[in-house]
């Protein structure tokens, strides 16, 4: 099956699923530490610490890659992070669950081309070309359902995508929860799920990878066409924001730069240096040698848009989910759960 060592595939996979949330980790104990998923979103971050923009600035910012959400939420509510970028559905469980005091600052990331966020994958292993075929495959296995982390966005535009095929949704029989997207890229690319929901770039380097041999590679089944993934979210503690307030305007000022210079610059030297940065810092046992100079190259960076307010009725579409499914309790209000004070006004 793999060209390659298993070793050398399943740790690519993880270096190109990473790659955008390198960034090299501030010694000094006052840094803004913010903890970045595994998706593109985050790029511009990564890109602000490999060109040393928030060194330059003269800001101490440490970002933290962690692929489980969960454990990416358990941080920010022991207050060892300041903020994350984060789904808006998180946010929600974590002012209306746990009562946490954290506020959305800006998205994060909302799709402004015609580049793809988010795909319905189905492992090279089964003979799935389209969704009637995958959907026949689907029983009561967890192998042989739909790969999805539960209780986020992800989950919320997967039932938008089967109730528009006419799907009564039934959870159950359909999903089968994973909390890593790394993990659930691994899983799909072995043959040990039947799909998955992966997010850009993972989605990508399991459909074209050098690593993987060609009847094996991953078939996308749905592109979420007409179906938008909501913004990610930049998330701080409340009182990060307030204490620190500074820092954090200062933290946007070199975002926004980043967002400019990244969409200004060499796609293939955005590409290569964001994945030799990774294995640096995620992944020390491999090195650049290991994959193929090509590796990656399939993956299409998109342009990045400037940190915006999330609109209510962004908030709110989420917001109906989280209650209709019955994941929320408590009150969450839009005003009490963002501020916006270090965007420009629009």
């Amino acid at each position: 099956m793999f060209k390659y060592s298993r070793r050398a595939f399943l740790k690519g996979l993880a270096a190109g699923a990473c790659l955008l949330n390198a960034g090299r980790r501030a010694a000094a104990q006052t840094s803004l530490r913010l903890s970045l998923p595994p998706l593109q979103d985050v790029l511009p971050l990564g890109f602000a610490h490999n060109e040393g923009l928030f060194e330059a600035a003269g800001l101490a910012v440490e970002l933290i890659g962690v692929s489980s959400h969960r454990e990416r939420s358990s941080a920010l509510l022991s207050n060892n992070l300041d903020g994350v970028v984060s789904d808006v559905s998180t946010l929600l469980f974590e002012r209306g669950n746990a009562e946490a005091d954290i506020v959305i600052t800006s998205t994060a990331f909302d799709i402004i081309d015609d580049t793809r966020q988010v795909a319905l994958l189905a492992s090279g292993f089964f003979n799935v070309s389209d969704l009637d075929a995958l959907f026949k495959r689907i029983n009561d296995r967890a192998a042989n359902k739909i790969t999805v982390s539960r209780r986020t966005d992800f989950e919320l535009i997967t039932d938008e995508l089967l109730t528009s095929l006419g799907i009564a949704l039934d959870p159950d029989l359909y999903y089968t929860d994973t909390d890593d997207l790394i993990n659930a890229a691994t899983l799909l690319v072995g043959g040990s799920v039947l799909s998955a929901v992966l997010p850009e770039p993972l989605a990508a380097l399991t459909e074209q990878n050098e690593l993987i041999e060609e009847q094996f590679l991953s078939k996308a089944v749905s592109d979420f066409k007409n179906i938008p993934m909501p913004p990610s979210v930049v998330v701080f503690r409340r009182e990060v924001i307030e204490d620190r307030q500074a820092e954090v305007e200062l933290f946007y000022q070199v975002y926004r730069q980043a967002v400019e210079e990244i969409n200004a610059a060499s796609k293939d030297a955005v590409r290569e240096t964001a994945i030799l940065n990774t294995l640096e810092l995620f992944l020390p046992g491999l090195s650049r040698s290991e994959l193929p100079q090509d590796f990656g190259n399939d993956y299409k960076i998109p342009a990045f848009p400037q940190p915006r307010a999330l609109l209510e009725g962004e908030f709110n579409r989420v917001l109906a989910w989280t209650r209709q499914k019955g994941y929320l309790q408590g009150q969450v209000d839009f005003n009490a759960s963002v501020d916006f004070r270090f965007i420009p006004a629009a």
